[in-house]
């Protein structure tokens, strides 16, 4: 990490330390009452639901790719300054689904553990990027 990355960093670190963040869906607890409610009202295959503090939004997943970023060009836009452009990208193929880290400089977890490079994702599964969270739903 060079001097300009580690100050952007420490920099992002302390803007997130300072913002309150609200607690609706701080639990695995709270993210699973809506992913049932999601899940018992949608007859999509497969969906994303993105929780961004005190709201969640729901994002079909199709086949294929998916960015993930601060991009313009993201499919999923996530303003923080703690994700890169290009952080991560999920792709999906029928019923198999994988998140990769796009060499992000802050990572990207998966049901709480840090990947490597890619991982994949089972229906429940939840990615972290930052103070993000999206968790997968897959229906049968």
């Amino acid at each position: 990490m060079d001097l300009v990355q580690l100050t952007t960093h420490i920099d992002a670190t302390a803007v997130r330390d300072a913002i309150s963040t609200p607690e609706t869906f701080a639990t695995r607890e709270s993210r699973d009452q809506v992913a049932n409610q999601v899940r018992a009202s949608s007859s999509r295959a497969a969906l994303l639901i993105l929780f961004d503090g005190g709201s969640h939004t729901e994002i079909e997943l199709t086949e294929g790719s998916h960015r993930i970023g601060r991009s313009i060009t993201a499919d999923i836009q996530l303003e923080d300054p703690m994700i890169s452009r290009k952080h991560a990208v999920i792709e999906r193929a029928g019923r198999m689904v994988r998140v990769l880290d796009d060499r992000s400089l802050n990572g990207v977890y998966v049901n709480r553990e840090r990947i490597d490079s890619s991982s994949p994702l089972r229906d429940g599964d939840e990615v972290q990027i930052a103070g993000f969270v999206l968790r997968l739903l897959i229906n049968d």
